[in-house]
């Protein structure tokens, strides 16, 4: 099967400006998601963490065993948290007081992982890679100070959007950052293909109906696969290539490989299971276990 690298970003536009405001209040949820007999099941809801305050980002680890993630108490700022997917225990990763993280990945072969930084300034976003004991190593792009959300494509080259708007979806190497331009006012949710050497990105051009397209490396150029379900722009990537989206509780599957007329089908409705409105969506590896952020009110 293809396998896909599903990509969550940080807090939405700029991660400053969230910083010196009350953070929303978010709860992070994981459930098992099965198919047989040509027919979607999820079950076994269960909180990932039991705080108030604001959790969000999550990104399971290679091996689907735990689940990175942010969370800040209330008036406080984000610290790394890892999950446990089978025992359900909880460890604070990283005690930052001055700074904030967020959009923690794993990276490299030695429990490494990644974040955007919020600086002391509350102005600064870096994209830093920490120890897997919560220690900053290295900014990984240090030119660059306005990262709002990324996604590797290698150990070296990495995808970005970088603020401010129109917000662009920008490619580094980040061995000697140089730096291309793919294009403008683009979301926040992006994902690798790495079989077909394409990215999936929103574009809000339109801001009465985003589109979800795909950049073509080989042809330097983009097409349109889908628009999104009202009001949405988050979306997460399954090992055969079709694409998971949430709306009013209901999660949706586009098959839209080979299949250019393909539609959003509804394939689990999670208010059955307490789950009323969702973003942020991320499959396990394995594409058995699915974490989300839950909400109230209006959408952060």
């Amino acid at each position: 099967m293809i396998k896909h690298l599903c990509f969550w970003a940080c807090t939405a536009l700029s991660l400053s400006a969230a910083a010196q405001t009350a953070m929303p209040q978010t709860d992070i949820y994981i459930l098992d998601l099965a198919y047989n007999n040509g027919k979607f099941t999820a079950s076994n809801v269960k909180p990932v963490a039991n705080k108030n305050g604001y959790e969000n980002q999550p990104y399971f680890t290679p091996d689907g065993e735990k689940l990175y993630y942010v969370a800040a108490p209330a008036g406080g700022k984000t610290d790394v948290w890892l999950y446990d997917v089978r025992s359900g225990k909880r460890q604070q990763v990283t005690k930052t007081p001055k700074e904030a993280e967020y959009s923690p990945k794993a990276y490299g072969q030695q429990g490494n992982f990644t974040v955007i930084r919020v600086e002391e300034n509350e102005k600064d976003q870096h994209l830093f890679e920490y120890s897997e004991y919560g220690k900053p190593q290295r900014n990984l792009l240090p030119e660059q100070h306005l990262v709002g959300y990324y996604n590797f494509l290698t150990p070296s080259k990495v995808a970005t959007f970088i603020l401010p708007e129109p917000f662009t979806l920008e490619l580094f190497n980040i061995e000697n950052e140089a730096r291309t331009i793919l294009t403008a006012k683009v979301g926040r949710c992006f994902q690798y293909l790495s079989r077909e050497n394409q990215i999936l990105y929103i574009d809000k051009s339109n801001t009465d109906q985003f589109q979800i397209k795909a950049w073509d490396f080989k042809t330097n150029s983009s097409k349109t696969i889908a628009a999104t379900l009202e009001g949405e722009e988050d979306f997460c990537t399954m090992n055969d290539g079709s694409l998971l989206m949430g709306h009013k509780g209901k999660l949706y599957r586009l098959e839209w490989k080979n299949n250019p007329n393909a539609s959003w089908q509804k394939i689990a409705d999670l208010t059955a299971l307490g789950i009323n409105n969702f973003y942020r969506l991320v499959l396990s590896p394995q594409n058995n276990k699915l974490a989300l952020v839950n909400y109230t009110g209006e959408k952060p």
